[in-house]
């Protein structure tokens, strides 16, 4: 069961149809599972017998809603309707959410015992974590696949003003003003393609984390995000001169830092080459990596999105 309802008030207040209250309101807390549940989703061997890819798919779901999972054996149309609904402990072991981020600084969590005294079954006694009032990030941030997004020529092709062809290819011109980090302020015009921030939401919503990497820098987020409607996204900090030397991006080294040891996508028009031998040496020995080298004077298409979204089907996450 995902999501739910947050509520304090009134106890005899009437939850939405399907929503479920995990909050234990004489404490004031967010019920939590203390362990996993004996038949846990989230516990090997598919012990609910879903269906394939139904629990990523549950997965993907909270994630893109920056929501949570209860824990099935805690529902009241389970075997144990006397019980309270509670947060999934394997759900919360393993990503971190604004939902659940908000419950721990605002109230914090209380932890409660599985229904039915259940045991883990045998040979899987994985630990869980402590209960954290101002939740990090978990395991499921750092093996979540990054997207890392580029601009000029990704997101706003490489054309001059009043180009023929670019409207009715679904771009509009905006004209933006923006100041720099030395205080001056230039105006220019950039090309953005609505249809991009669905499709990059469409991303976003495999549980992936969109990322920008751009010259634009946080800029971006201030100004293009709106544009295109696409959520809240982390800001690679780059170079403002980033073109190729000696064969590497000069986004290659805060890029490197960002991702770690996660799983990564770039789409970006401007590469310097020697990041594919790179992308192909971390895809073998380190984690799954792509590159996709975006046409600057067409940006972003939808066979570059569906090439991402090929290689999101065939790595595990």
């Amino acid at each position: 069961m995902m999501g739910g309802v947050q509520d304090f008030g009134d106890p005899d207040v009437t939850a939405a149809p399907g929503a479920f209250s995990v909050a234990d309101r004489e404490l004031c807390k967010t019920r939590l599972l203390s362990k996993k549940c004996s038949t846990c989703i989230f516990r090997p061997g598919n012990l609910m017998l879903l269906d394939d890819g139904r629990l990523k798919n549950l997965v993907a779901e909270a994630l893109a809603d920056e929501s949570y999972i209860i824990c099935h054996a805690t529902l009241p149309y389970g075997e144990h309707p006397e019980v309270k609904p509670a947060l999934c402990r394997g759900f919360y072991d393993q990503y971190s959410t604004n939902s659940l981020r908000i419950m721990g600084r605002l109230w914090g969590f209380v932890e409660v015992d599985p229904p039915g005294g259940q045991s883990p079954p045998a040979g899987d006694q994985t630990p869980e974590r402590p209960a954290d009032p101002m939740p990090r990030p978990r395991r499921g941030d750092a093996g979540r696949p990054v997207i890392l997004v580029d601009v000029d020529g990704v997101l706003n092709p490489a054309v001059r003003s009043g180009a023929p062809g670019m409207a009715e290819a679904g771009f509009i011109e905006h004209t933006l003003r923006l100041t720099g980090p030395d205080g001056t302020t230039r105006e220019g015009g950039v090309w953005i393609n609505p249809l991009h921030g669905q499709w990059l939401c469409e991303l976003a919503g495999t549980g992936a984390e969109l990322v920008w990497a751009t010259s634009w820098n946080h800029a971006a987020a201030e100004h293009l995000a709106p544009l295109l409607g696409l959520p809240d996204m982390p800001v690679v900090e780059v170079p403002a001169d980033c073109a190729p030397r000696f064969g590497w991006s000069g986004k290659i080294g805060p890029i490197r830092d960002l991702i770690g040891d996660r799983p990564a996508a770039w789409l970006d028009d401007s590469y310097g080459g020697r990041e594919f031998g790179w992308a192909a040496e971390r895809d073998g020995t380190i984690a799954p990596t792509l590159l996709v080298r975006v046409d600057p004077h067409q940006g972003l298409t939808r066979a570059d999105i569906d090439t991402v979204h090929d290689w999101l089907r065939q790595i595990s996450y």
